[in-house]
């Protein structure tokens, strides 16, 4: 019974206390992801209390799993790394979200996406499910379109096209995706696919070509057609 009252906040009379706590999915661990996740621990002002980085690696029994034949996407990549402060008062709460930003930006450049047992406030579910998020969505749609099992993620239109399209080169205004070039129709492919966009909701004003419009299906998409520069 002493584990259990250990690993249950180690006394079953303390108060609760709060935390701040975000994720990193790093895809190939490196000596320069190393030295990014230290940096990040380094961004911590000690004057503020303790902050850690709990590091999980994703190997063994998980690497062994085929990606697509679950809603965790990340069976091929290195390591989870957990960002956790305690906030026991409120005031330590604005430093510890700033870190926790901080971090993020620290190893942004080695890391794929996050965990979603860790959620962080305002995330696009695209963050945490990665290619299986249109597979996700079709089955949260099948057996719960009334989302009785709800977990805070956003699932919307506007969050996933401002996650996605901007890694295809793209800008994303106020909700409104902003296309103002050719495109190739491999490119065009691309959009077509992307999980969970609804087409309706986006104002497109795109240039293609015939052969595009075919991938594209004009005919159920607001697409206005503008020539070429």
């Amino acid at each position: 019974m002493d584990l259990v009252r250990y690993l249950a906040g180690g006394h079953t009379t303390y108060p609760p206390e709060g935390f701040v706590a975000g994720s990193d999915v790093i895809g190939t661990t490196n000596p320069a992801a190393a030295q990014a996740i230290v940096a990040a621990i380094g961004t911590w002002p000690p004057a503020a209390g303790r902050a850690s980085a709990l590091i999980d690696s994703l190997g063994g029994a998980v690497g062994d799993m085929d990606p697509e034949g679950s809603a965790f996407p990340w069976c091929r990549q290195s390591a989870v790394v957990q960002w956790y402060v305690n906030t026991p008062s409120d005031g330590q709460v604005a430093t510890a979200n700033k870190w926790l930003s901080d971090a993020h930006h620290a190893v942004q450049h080695f890391s794929v996406g996050g965990y979603v047992n860790y959620l962080e406030a305002n995330a696009a579910a695209s963050q945490y499910f990665g290619a299986n998020l249109s597979r996700l969505t079709t089955v949260r749609r099948k057996y719960d379109p009334d989302r009785i099992m709800y977990s805070g993620l956003d699932f919307s239109t506007r969050q996933v096209a401002e996650r996605l399209l901007p890694a295809l080169g793209f800008r994303v205004r106020f909700g409104v995706l902003v296309i103002r070039c050719a495109l190739c129709t491999d490119t065009v492919k691309r959009l077509g696919t992307l999980p969970n966009l609804t087409w309706s909701r986006l104002k497109v004003n795109v240039a293609v070509t015939q052969e595009q419009a075919g991938v594209m299906d004009l005919p159920a998409l607001p697409v206005r057609r503008t020539p070429r520069r």
